[in-house]
């Protein structure tokens, strides 16, 4: 998949961002034991898979068994975690007050 296709899909998943984002902290919360980013990233993906079959009557295609939607799925959990990353990296070096 190209960055065109890949871009295709970008405005639908940018609109469960917030459902990401839960999925997220509660495979934080919920796996903070395994330090893995793989099976973390594959557990946010599961906790995703009912929301994808939500979508896709409205898709009209198997969007919760297709490896593209998928793995812009990945990408997109990927950027989030790596953006929550830089905001917490830079709290931390913030000086109180």
């Amino acid at each position: 998949m190209n960055l065109v296709e890949l871009a295709a899909f970008l405005p639908q998943i940018v609109t469960f961002m917030p459902t990401i984002l839960a999925a997220i902290e509660t495979v934080e919360v919920f796996r903070a034991d395994d330090p893995t980013g793989k099976k973390r990233e594959d557990a946010v993906v599961a906790l995703m898979g009912p929301t994808l079959a939500l979508l896709e009557a409205r898709a009209g295609r198997d969007l919760a068994n297709d490896a593209e939607v998928e793995m812009c799925l990945r990408y997109f959990i990927r950027f989030l975690v790596s953006l929550l990353e830089v905001v917490a990296s830079t709290k931390a070096r913030s000086p109180v007050g």
